[in-house]
């Protein structure tokens, strides 16, 4: 069965100011019926850096800004040896495949080579992290051909839809991996293969997006045109009643999970404006996941109102994806992460409880 690896890099660089910029290390096997693989060590100019737990595992770490050599070794033996210039406040994402060759991608510049030529920024961003040539494929359009690895290209905003469309990688006939991007206005999406993930014939893919907006702007462009599931009118509303509207525009980092309307509507009680007001500090983290720890089980993580919420990854039924869904308790996320300029918006599909 295929993986869907979340990537959280962009997310987790809100927390790391000053010159330094952080590396999120994977580790994930290369052969179609995954074996053992060591746990990877990124060592920095000589000196240890961090260390993932084995396949198909990650590590995150702050990196000094500034030249330097990074050293990929597992099982007593260095895999690739990488020189790099780190960018303060950038986030990297390092891919490690084994013998199949290690990738060191900035995704912080990535996005800003998504920008397209009249200066808006595109919906989609497409960069080949594996360790080979792929054909990117939305529909029946093929969108390029043989893209190099660590190479980008920008679809362009006119050429999104705020429907979903499914992007496929390829290698001549076959194909490798698929996934969805939602034409989210004001932001931009990232799509980036990394394989080999060991997963049957797919190599694993991330998808994030970013928006130049704050977490307030955000909120109010949605439902102004673009998705219509991603409207927050509501939940705004109650932000104002619970006066927590500084705080989304204030300098951040800000982490909200914002129900949508429809969420809102379907919550019954929980939705109406006074409960929804009050459950307002419930849906702003006062910390990122720990993803590991979810995917292991479950992570506890605390809110604004002194509340704990327990993020887990769970199989929904009738769900063809193949992928565990995320679950605050026992609302639903709907949307990958957002980043936003002071902060991240983590759309969900209902109104978290008051404990």
């Amino acid at each position: 069965m295929n993986r869907h690896l979340l990537t959280v890099t962009f997310a987790l660089g809100l927390s790391h100011a000053g010159a330094a910029g952080l590396l999120h290390a994977l580790n994930t096997a290369v052969s179609a019926t995954p074996a053992p693989v060591a746990p990877l060590e990124v060592r920095v100019d000589g000196h240890a850096l961090l260390t993932t737990e084995g396949t198909d595992a990650g590590a995150y770490a702050p990196l000094p800004a500034g030249p330097h050599t990074l050293e990929v070794r597992a099982g007593g033996r260095t895999l690739s040896t990488l020189k790099t210039t780190v960018r303060d406040g950038h986030a990297y994402l390092l891919h490690s495949a084994g013998g199949a060759g290690t990738t060191l991608v900035d995704e912080t510049q990535a996005f800003e080579d998504a920008k397209v030529s009249d200066g808006r920024y595109g919906k989609a961003l497409i960069l080949n992290a594996w360790t080979a040539p792929v054909d990117v494929v939305r529909g029946k359009d093929v969108l390029a051909r043989g893209l190099q690895p660590g190479a980008v290209i920008a679809v362009r905003q006119e050429d999104m839809t705020p429907d979903t469309q499914a992007y496929a990688f390829r290698q001549g006939t076959r194909t490798l991996n698929s996934t969805l991007v939602v034409g989210a206005p004001g932001a931009t999406g990232i799509v980036a293969l990394l394989g080999p993930g060991g997963h049957g014939p797919g190599e694993g893919v991330t998808f994030s997006t970013v928006s130049p907006l704050s977490a307030w702007d955000f909120l109010a462009r949605q439902g102004s045109g673009g998705a219509p599931e991603l409207s927050f009118a509501r939940f705004r509303q109650a932000l104002t009643d619970a006066g927590l509207e500084a705080t989304l525009k204030g300098k951040g980092p800000v982490i909200v999970l914002p129900p949508t309307d429809g969420g809102v509507q379907a919550a019954g009680t929980r939705g109406q404006p006074a409960a929804l007001a009050k459950a307002a500090r419930v849906h702003l983290l006062a910390s990122f996941p720990d993803f590991e720890k979810a995917f292991a089980g479950g992570a506890d993580t605390p809110t604004l109102s002194g509340q704990t919420l327990r993020l887990v990854f769970r199989d929904v039924p009738g769900d063809t994806s193949g992928f565990p869904a995320p679950f605050f308790d026992d609302v639903s996320v709907v949307f990958t992460p957002i980043t936003v300029s002071n902060g991240v918006v983590w759309p969900v599909g209902g109104v978290l409880r008051v404990k």
